[in-house]
């Protein structure tokens, strides 16, 4: 029998609208929605070229449901931007790391990438929600130690 795919999921904290009281749970991406406000008006242009590099680089793997316009544009409701997009160079770094790596890509494209993206924001059990074994999960975590290291240099 087919295994069945595993929709991608989070740990988010939701606030009630009404009441303010707020719960830690695991969500489907899919039912995660961006504030509506933009924090910034829009990107500078190293800003919006380090995203669109970015789009090449992971996003279009890992979120085929955005498109590039969208994905850039996102950036604009961080509240540091420049963050963000450090945080997301050094998971496309990784990502490009591993992707050649014959456990990954046994995988189809886009839940590796997912998976990678999930294990380094911290998702617990990537495995059950993305259907990976431990020994990806040990690769992309040692990956992201080495390029952490060679960063830090």
């Amino acid at each position: 029998m087919a295994k069945r795919k595993q929709p991608v999921r989070y740990q988010a904290t939701i606030i009630d609208r009404h009441t303010g009281h707020a719960e830690r749970r695991l969500v489907d991406a899919k039912d995660i929605l961006l504030p509506s406000r933009k924090r910034h008006p829009s990107l500078t242009e190293e800003q919006v070229q380090r995203a669109k590099a970015l789009w090449g680089r992971i996003a279009r793997s890992a979120l085929p449901e955005l498109d590039e316009a969208t994905w850039v544009e996102g950036f604009c409701m961080e509240q540091f931007i420049d963050v963000e997009l450090s945080i997301w160079e050094r998971i496309a770094d990784v990502w490009e790391r591993v992707r050649h790596d014959p456990a990954i890509r046994k995988h189809d494209p886009t839940d590796a990438a997912q998976a990678v993206v999930s294990i380094l924001s911290g998702l617990m059990d990537v495995p059950s929600h993305h259907g990976v074994s431990k020994d990806f999960v040990t690769l992309v975590r040692r990956a992201a130690a080495d390029v952490h290291a060679t960063a830090s240099l």
